[in-house]
Protein backbone atom coordinates (compact mmCIF):
# COMPACT_ATOMS: atom_id res chain seq x y z
CA UNK A 1 0.00 0.00 0.00
CA UNK A 2 1.52 3.42 -0.88
CA UNK A 3 1.41 6.04 1.42
CA UNK A 4 -1.82 7.94 0.23
CA UNK A 5 -3.32 4.56 0.93
CA UNK A 6 -3.52 3.41 -2.96
CA UNK A 7 -3.20 -0.74 -3.99
CA UNK A 8 -2.42 -2.12 -6.74
CA UNK A 9 -4.31 -5.05 -8.00
CA UNK A 10 -1.58 -7.45 -10.04
CA UNK A 11 -2.22 -6.96 -13.54
CA UNK A 12 -2.96 -11.44 -13.70
CA UNK A 13 -6.07 -10.46 -11.94
CA UNK A 14 -6.53 -7.50 -14.04
CA UNK A 15 -6.92 -9.39 -17.11
CA UNK A 16 -8.39 -12.21 -15.69
CA UNK A 17 -11.09 -10.07 -14.83
CA UNK A 18 -11.68 -7.64 -17.51
CA UNK A 19 -10.50 -4.73 -15.35
CA UNK A 20 -9.48 -1.67 -17.46
CA UNK A 21 -8.88 1.42 -16.49
CA UNK A 22 -11.27 3.84 -15.00
CA UNK A 23 -12.87 1.04 -13.11
CA UNK A 24 -14.70 1.91 -10.13
CA UNK A 25 -14.75 -0.61 -7.17
CA UNK A 26 -16.45 -0.63 -4.43
CA UNK A 27 -14.99 -1.58 -0.85
CA UNK A 28 -16.33 -3.88 1.20
CA UNK A 29 -15.35 -4.34 5.01
CA UNK A 30 -14.74 -8.64 5.71
CA UNK A 31 -14.45 -9.89 8.54
CA UNK A 32 -10.67 -10.80 7.39
CA UNK A 33 -9.84 -8.05 4.61
CA UNK A 34 -11.89 -6.53 1.92
CA UNK A 35 -13.82 -7.20 -1.13
CA UNK A 36 -13.67 -5.28 -4.53
CA UNK A 37 -16.51 -5.48 -6.66
CA UNK A 38 -17.01 -3.68 -9.44
CA UNK A 39 -19.41 -0.94 -9.10
CA UNK A 40 -22.58 -1.61 -12.11
CA UNK A 41 -22.00 0.44 -15.38
CA UNK A 42 -25.30 0.40 -16.02
CA UNK A 43 -28.55 0.87 -13.75
CA UNK A 44 -30.43 -2.14 -13.30
CA UNK A 45 -32.65 -3.12 -15.35
CA UNK A 46 -36.29 -5.45 -15.99
CA UNK A 47 -36.35 -8.34 -18.53
CA UNK A 48 -39.13 -6.32 -19.75
CA UNK A 49 -37.18 -2.84 -20.26
CA UNK A 50 -34.34 -5.24 -21.52
CA UNK A 51 -36.70 -6.78 -24.23
CA UNK A 52 -38.46 -3.50 -24.89
CA UNK A 53 -41.79 -3.80 -23.12
CA UNK A 54 -43.23 -0.77 -21.78
CA UNK A 55 -44.05 -1.55 -18.20
CA UNK A 56 -46.98 0.69 -17.79
CA UNK A 57 -48.39 -0.50 -21.04
CA UNK A 58 -52.51 0.75 -20.56
CA UNK A 59 -53.44 -0.14 -24.52
CA UNK A 60 -55.55 -3.44 -25.57
CA UNK A 61 -54.37 -6.60 -25.24
CA UNK A 62 -52.13 -7.84 -28.12
CA UNK A 63 -52.97 -10.86 -29.77
CA UNK A 64 -50.86 -14.04 -29.31
CA UNK A 65 -50.17 -14.45 -32.91
CA UNK A 66 -48.18 -11.27 -32.65
CA UNK A 67 -45.85 -12.70 -30.16
CA UNK A 68 -43.38 -15.02 -30.93
CA UNK A 69 -40.96 -17.04 -29.26
CA UNK A 70 -40.38 -17.50 -24.89
CA UNK A 71 -43.20 -14.24 -25.20
CA UNK A 72 -46.13 -16.34 -27.12
CA UNK A 73 -44.82 -20.15 -24.83
CA UNK A 74 -44.85 -17.74 -20.89
CA UNK A 75 -48.67 -16.20 -22.75
CA UNK A 76 -50.09 -19.91 -23.34
CA UNK A 77 -48.65 -21.55 -19.84
CA UNK A 78 -50.01 -17.92 -17.96
CA UNK A 79 -53.09 -18.43 -19.91
CA UNK A 80 -53.39 -22.48 -19.19
CA UNK A 81 -52.30 -22.24 -15.75
CA UNK A 82 -49.52 -24.69 -16.54
CA UNK A 83 -46.31 -23.52 -14.55
CA UNK A 84 -42.59 -24.46 -15.75
CA UNK A 85 -41.96 -26.67 -12.60
CA UNK A 86 -44.84 -29.02 -13.73
CA UNK A 87 -43.73 -29.32 -17.40
CA UNK A 88 -40.00 -30.24 -16.13
CA UNK A 89 -41.74 -32.79 -14.05
CA UNK A 90 -43.32 -34.10 -16.37
CA UNK A 91 -40.25 -34.26 -18.63
CA UNK A 92 -38.44 -35.41 -16.20
CA UNK A 93 -41.02 -38.38 -15.46
CA UNK A 94 -42.10 -39.25 -18.89
CA UNK A 95 -45.78 -38.15 -18.43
Amino acid sequence: MSSKGRITIPKAVRDARSWKPGLELQVIEADDGILLRPIAAYEATSYYEVEGFPLNYDGPPVPLEHLDGAHALRIRLQRSRVSWDNLSAEHETGT
